[in-house]
């Protein structure tokens, strides 16, 4: 299966904008398993296992290897990765 990894933090401006709109592609892209994962409350370590140096970023994953990533708010980048990523 296909995950969708958006790693935020709650005290990033960008995140707070992002996120609603994240929200409304996982309507439009309900086939993918959705984590959203706070960078400072992440038990599994996710962060460091895909070496996360901005947020927001989202990752795509297929068989847990990345397949491609976009980080900042121009929501265009996150549209383009999912749109990727149904098409795997």
């Amino acid at each position: 299966m296909e995950t969708v990894y958006l790693f935020t933090s709650q005290t990033c401006a960008p995140c707070k904008v992002v996120k609603p709109l994240i929200e409304d592609l996982k309507e439009d892209f309900p086939n993918f398993n959705w984590q959203f994962i706070d960078i400072k409350n992440d038990p599994k370590n996710l962060a460091i296992k895909y070496s996360i140096n901005y947020v927001p970023t989202m990752i795509a994953v297929v068989e847990d290897k990345e397949v491609g990533r976009h980080s900042g708010s121009v929501m265009m980048g996150y549209y383009t990765l999912l749109k990727k990523l149904r098409n795997n």
